[in-house]
């Protein structure tokens, strides 16, 4: 799916929840870019997420249910703030959009959040220190 977040990002130049949300559809139907040619490993919360996009057409699909919230926005999210960077705003803020594709809860968005702006960090060169 972080293949998905990051060609959706640079082939759309910038953000986009549909486009993303087609390709996260076409891993979980066909493979698309997954390194095994079949989707594995796909979560509870991101299957019931994109049945609801594929039934709606909402690219928001995340379900805000802080029971449902879990790590899959958080496994895939490091292209968005590596794609945003250095603009941490626009890192937090597409970073959370990113996660309510799939995760609503504030739970998850705040995660979100919390890790766009540690690798944003990361990425300028700050200490192990500064960074956490």
């Amino acid at each position: 799916m972080a293949l998905c977040l990051a060609t959706s990002l640079v082939e759309c130049n910038g953000f986009d929840a549909h486009d993303q949300m087609m390709r996260y559809c076409a891993w979980a139907e066909t493979g698309y870019l997954s390194s095994t040619g079949t989707c594995f490993d796909i979560g509870n919360t991101t299957s019931s997420a994109l049945r609801w996009f594929r039934q709606t057409g909402d690219p928001f699909a995340g379900a805000d249910d802080p029971h449902l919230a879990s790590n899959g926005c958080i496994m895939r999210l490091a292209p968005t703030p590596m794609f945003f960077f250095p603009d941490l705003d626009a890192a937090e803020r597409y970073a959370a959009e990113s996660s309510r594709t799939t995760h609503g809860a504030a739970e998850c968005l705040d995660a979100c959040r919390l890790l766009a702006r540690i690798i944003c960090r990361a990425l300028s060169d700050q200490s192990k220190v500064e960074v956490a």
